[in-house]
């Protein structure tokens, strides 16, 4: 809340660099975007702040300097997105517009407003042709012609976490409650307006309400994603891809997903376990990105110094990993190891 922003290493969970401008008490960071560099390209790695004054701040990460502030919109900035070279900045705001910027100058591509409604959300999709907006319901766009391809039901709130899935044809999103959806994106639609009900794969319930959620970020014949819950519950899915297009056939009828994979989660307290619980535990896991088929890295731990852990969860022989259990983290101003994902306890899922 202070405007800094911390960069860890998370290997060894040590902090990297603070990202801070002078005036860093000024202004809230609301929303973050990154675009990493190929090791082939000479562009630096870039993050992209939207801020509660309506301005975005672009960093050079490597060199840990502030490019340029753009002032972007009238109102707080909702969420940030690159493009997949990085040479163009999205940006939706409380002030009902969806602005492009140009990385390289700051200066303004387009503008664009959406209905009455400000858009929450922002996400484009891996190809680089399709932008998913979401509010209250989710517009699929084209970005060539900013033309709606397909309008999705959403949820009964602004949508708070939206994902698109490397193929760009699943979309998961939340509004922050005890549901999730899961979507089909059709990017051959013709007709705006036609019934989008076939396009729900399936809702699934939580016990607590929705913090994140994401996709595996490469292409593969099985489809991989999570969804994080505010109590700090990680659950991972696995199952084929082509068991979410029933066959190629559209219907309104939602399909019954496969039991998650996995449910990763960090250890109760003592005292808590004997307690009964009760509020929320400050050393939950607090974000995860998949980094493979069966590998996730999350954060968890002391939220000013969190610790990063990766985890398996999926066995050597191809058999998910039913639960795994990550140790507590020690609260000493001295530790400074991460626990190994090798040390969490685990329990395979049954045959």
């Amino acid at each position: 809340d202070d405007g800094r922003l911390s960069i860890y290493e998370t290997a060894t969970s040590t902090l990297a660099q603070t990202l801070t401008q002078p005036s860093h008490l000024a202004l809230k960071h609301t929303c973050i975007a990154f675009h990493g560099a190929a090791a082939s390209d000479v562009a630096p790695a870039l993050l992209a702040l939207g801020t509660d004054t309506g301005s975005i701040l672009l960093w050079d990460v490597q060199r840990a300097t502030l490019l340029r502030t753009i002032n972007a919109h009238a109102a707080k900035v909702s969420d940030v997105a690159f493009d997949v070279t990085g040479e163009l900045l999205y940006s939706c705001s409380e002030d009902k517009h969806v602005c492009v910027w140009e990385v390289r100058s700051g200066a303004q591509r387009a503008q664009h407003k959406k209905g009455k409604v400000a858009i929450s959300r922002i996400m484009l999709s891996p190809d680089g042709k399709h932008a998913l907006l979401a509010s209250t319901s989710l517009k699929l766009m084209r970005l060539d012609k900013w033309k709606r391809v397909l309008q999705l039901p959403g949820h009964a709130e602004a949508t708070r976490c939206v994902s698109v899935s490397a193929d760009g044809l699943l979309a998961l999103s939340s509004d922050g409650s005890r549901h999730a959806s899961l979507w089909r994106l059709d990017l051959s639609n013709k007709d705006a307006d036609a019934d989008a009900s076939a396009a729900a794969v399936a809702t699934m319930p939580f016990e607590a309400g929705v913090a994140q959620l994401a996709f595996l970020h490469t292409q593969a014949s099985t489809c991989v994603f999570f969804v994080l819950t505010a109590d700090g519950k990680l659950s991972v899915w696995r199952t084929p891809t082509k068991a979410l297009f029933a066959s190629g056939k559209k219907t309104k009828k939602q399909l019954q997903l496969p039991p998650k994979c996995s449910l990763i989660q960090v250890a109760a307290e003592e005292s808590d376990t004997a307690a009964g619980g009760g509020g929320a535990d400050p050393q939950r896991i607090q974000q995860a990105i998949l980094v493979s088929e069966d590998e996730i890295l999350v954060a968890h731990g002391a939220q000013l110094r969190p610790t990063f852990s990766r985890c398996k969860f999926v066995a050597p022989d191809g058999e998910p990993i039913k639960q795994i259990v990550l140790p507590r983290v020690s609260q000493g101003l001295l530790a400074s190891e991460a626990p190994s994902a090798g040390g969490a306890k685990r329990k395979r899922a049954d045959k």
